[in-house]
């Protein structure tokens, strides 16, 4: 694929039986990947060659190990019991931090959690809801393509650009800072994805991956196929809420939880910290929240599905680019998220289709 606008290429391999084995973003990055003879990945490298591997058992996906460029052992996450729709309904996370369960009803909705974490054990049927959040408005004008996509957003001493590949896929992100009537790059950003999903992204100016996500090829929690995150280099667990929200983070090297995180209907979200005080950040440095989603700080917008949404305003900014994208999730009137069924092709593989959407317009309002 070449961007005639950027002067940019970027491509994708398949090995004979259809794998996508290599894919080289737009942004100079690649992604390449090992099968097993059912092809079922085995192991992802990233463009640091750190690695991801995967353990399978004889149908499911048994564990998954996260090993350093150095070859070091980092963490590991183990998935204990399946039911028939093929959610792992009770999982093993990283040493010292015990287990996370799952309740489904008759109609695979997800109900209840279950989490045994540091000898405590912490119940949940609900989300960690406050209505009452709200969050002033952040003043800036943007600058779209012919696509509707937002491709520069201004403020007065500040101005972020955005590039896109064909599938809509968010490829980078800049930010000028204005000082001394000169602009000054204090920012740039390469996203890194796995098929449609966003995993992480790479600081050009250190040359780092500054923010990982380490997903399971399927739904492993009410939010999306995280199992792990790693944000400035450091290892964290995220528990969500039923409704597929980031609730609490917690540090796999201090063994501690550091952040809690507070939702409106519409998305606006409140940081707390260790002691449980409103903070203004995630000092953490924690970009995925609401929805499991893309925060960018500095418009506070959602980026997700190719569009950007507002909690603020509750809506989106921004057209529908591909609707295949969107509203793959359900929610019930309760508000809690609903699994489908696996689709199975008629020739192909089976397979689960995990791939989940912004559910936004359809959740319940106060």
């Amino acid at each position: 694929m070449v961007d005639h606008v950027n002067e940019l290429t970027g491509s994708r391999e398949y090995d004979a039986k259809g794998n996508l084995i290599k894919e080289q973003f737009l942004n100079g990055h690649a992604l390449t990947s090992e099968y097993d003879d059912m092809g079922r990945r085995i192991k992802l490298t990233l463009p640091d060659q750190s690695n991801i591997y995967y353990k399978w058992g004889p149908k499911y996906l048994d564990e998954i190990q996260r090993i350093t460029s150095k070859e070091r052992f980092n963490y590991r996450h183990r998935f204990i019991q399946y039911n028939m729709a093929g959610f792992p309904t009770k999982q093993r996370l990283s040493e010292g931090f015990g287990e996370l369960s799952f309740e489904m009803d008759s109609t695979l909705t997800i109900v209840a959690k279950k989490t045994r974490m540091q000898n405590q054990t912490d119940e949940n049927s609900s989300s960690n809801k406050n209505r009452n959040i709200t969050k002033d408005p952040i003043n800036y004008t943007y600058h779209h393509d012919g696509l509707g996509r937002i491709t520069e957003v201004v403020k007065p001493y500040q101005k972020i650009l955005f590039t896109y590949d064909i599938w809509n896929r968010r490829m980078s992100k800049r930010i000028l800072d204005k000082i001394d009537g000169e602009w000054t790059e204090s920012l740039h950003l390469s996203f890194l994805y796995d098929d449609q999903k966003e995993i992480g992204a790479i600081d050009e100016e250190e040359i780092w991956l500054k923010q990982l996500k380490i997903c399971a090829p399927h739904l492993v929690n009410p939010g999306d196929q995280a199992v792990a995150y790693e944000l400035e280099g450091r290892p964290y667990i995220a528990i969500h809420d039923l409704e597929g929200n980031v609730q609490d983070l917690y540090s796999i090297l201090r063994g501690k939880l550091m952040e809690t995180y507070a939702y409106s209907d519409e998305g606006v979200d409140q940081v707390f910290d260790y002691w449980n005080q409103k903070i203004s950040y995630s000092k953490a440095k924690n970009p995925w929240r609401f929805q499991c989603e893309r925060l960018d700080e500095e418009t506070g917008l959602y980026f997700t599905g190719g569009r950007y949404y507002d909690p603020i305003k509750g809506e989106f900014i921004t057209p529908s680019i591909d609707p295949d994208v969107l509203a793959t999730k359900t929610w019930n009137q309760r508000g809690l998220l609903t699994l489908s069924l696996p689709e199975y092709p008629e020739v192909e593989q089976a397979k689960p289709n995990w791939e989940r959407g912004f559910p936004l317009p359809s959740l319940p309002k106060s």
